[in-house]
């Protein structure tokens, strides 16, 4: 069956504004930033951005606020070739903004959200989510998210999930996603088990899908259905800042997914574009090309 876009996004939609800092600052105090940088972000968004630079169908379904913020959003998305049909702009909302900082030495950052809704759109868009071969959600509306999951599967549409932080109302999506690939401090908090290995086997028991735990500077470890479990490790880089280092795997992962690879071929392509994800400020101050995804991923990988 021929589908119009290859990977559908759901989730936040947030106006990134990042700044470089050479120590975090105290309070009641004031610093200079050394650099700045401001732009779309959003897991499920970057992940679409990168994805359509790669030549992937995408297309974003949400809202933002009638404003500012949500025209520059909307401006992005068109730029990079992200399909906005279905990306509403909301005279009776706000879009969220994302106040970032960067420490300089480490590429370390904490992110303030002003948000006082979630993108999500207000009826279900069954018709472009029936025309995908993957959603790819965020679960910040767990209860919306089941509901995209039980359309797209009665459609035969391949569901993938995106969650960094200890959300325990997002658990119930998990049991419908084919992709689970989530991040360390997720997968602790859900299992409550001390070690990677025994956290995949735990998350492969909720779920029928694959599993993958993204593990920061010790790589990513996953594993296929019925398949055993794979270590993958990092391609080191000057690291500048860390924002959207996951959501760029996300969108690795996603690639080799359509290109039908392997599971560990897949999670190499993501750690790839995970790695040059944070060579620049910003979630999206590097979105590479996939030429050098592919010249990183020949590269030398430690660990794994």
């Amino acid at each position: 069956m021929s589908r119009q876009f290859d990977v559908v996004g759901i989730g936040l939609a947030v106006y990134d504004i990042s700044m470089q800092v050479d120590e975090y600052p105290k309070l009641d105090t004031k610093i200079d930033a050394s650099e700045f940088w401001h732009g779309g972000g959003g897991p499920v968004p970057n992940a679409l951005v990168a994805l359509a630079r790669w030549g992937i169908r995408t297309a974003f379904v949400g809202r933002g606020g009638a404003d500012h913020w949500g025209r520059a959003l909307k401006d992005a998305f068109t730029s990079a070739g992200v399909d906005v049909s279905h990306f509403e702009l909301d005279p009776t909302i706000s879009t969220p903004i994302a106040s970032i900082l960067v420490k300089a030495s480490t590429g370390e950052r904490t992110a303030v959200l002003a948000s006082h809704h979630y993108s999500q759109p207000g009826v279900l868009p069954a018709g472009i989510i029936e025309n995908a071969r993957i959603v790819h959600l965020d679960a910040r509306d767990p209860n919306f998210c089941l509901e995209v999951a039980d359309c797209a599967r009665a459609a035969g549409v391949e569901v993938s999930l995106d969650v960094g932080s200890p959300r325990m109302d997002a658990v119930p999506v998990m049991a419908k996603t084919d992709h689970l690939v989530v991040a360390l401090r997720f997968a602790n908090a859900v299992t409550n088990e001390s070690s990677n290995r025994e956290m995949v086997e735990s998350l492969r028991r909720r779920t029928e899908g694959t599993v993958v735990i993204t593990l920061g500077m010790s790589g990513s470890m996953g594993a296929a259905p019925g398949e055993t479990i794979v270590s993958c490790g990092i391609f080191p880089v000057e690291t500048v800042d860390t924002t959207g280092a996951g959501d760029l795997y996300h969108a690795g992962y996603l690639y080799g997914t359509l290109q039908g690879w392997p599971l560990e071929r897949r999670m190499r392509f993501g750690a790839a574009s995970s790695a040059l994800a944070t060579t620049a400020l910003g979630a999206r101050g590097c979105i590479p090309e996939l030429d050098q995804v592919e010249q990183l991923v020949r590269g030398l990988m430690v660990g794994g």
